[in-house]
């Protein structure tokens, strides 16, 4: 048995978030809201995809591609 790298760990602790997600928020908001909890998932989805299009404007109108560039471009070029 080895030790327990970074990358493992975040990883770990990414699926232990969605996990108590999917346990113990959900239901809660059930009964907090009943049977009209879906609209909550529609307007979370709204605001991602209206945050993600913001972005995305901004990035090619500013010419900006920081992730790609920045992050993956090296990676791609080993």
């Amino acid at each position: 048995m080895g030790n327990i790298t970074i990358s493992q760990l975040m990883a770990i602790f990414l699926l232990s978030t969605g996990l108590s997600n999917h346990v113990i928020v959900i239901p809660i908001l059930i009964n907090a809201t009943g049977r009209d909890a879906w609209i909550s998932v529609l307007i979370g989805y709204s605001l991602l995809l209206a945050l993600s299009h913001c972005s995305f404007m901004l990035q090619s109108s500013f010419k900006i591609n920081r992730y790609f560039n920045g992050y993956l471009l090296p990676i791609l070029k080993r």
